[in-house]
């Protein structure tokens, strides 16, 4: 958990075939669990893929970097496997 009030940063990374609609209910799912906890958290976006390798030319932009090194948990495909 980050030391800004024990709040727990989420990043939510969506991209080759986690798009927006997907992204929206892991956002629901997230805020409920975690107002039944009583659990603060904080969920950023990002992305990975195509789409974002035609936009900046980099398949993992530097924002997506950037998200997934201050966040305390990752979702989206495969975010278990982060290192």
């Amino acid at each position: 958990m980050s030391s800004a009030g024990n709040i727990t940063k989420i990043t939510v990374i969506g991209g080759e075939g986690i798009g927006s609609e997907v992204k929206a209910q892991s956002h629901r799912v997230q805020t409920w669990f975690a107002g039944q906890r009583g659990m603060p958290i904080v969920l950023r976006d990002a992305d990975y893929g195509v789409l974002p390798c035609l936009r900046t030319g980099e398949v993992v932009p530097l924002e997506t970097c950037a998200a997934i090194d201050e966040a305390d948990a990752l979702a989206g495909k495969d975010a278990y496997q982060a290192t």
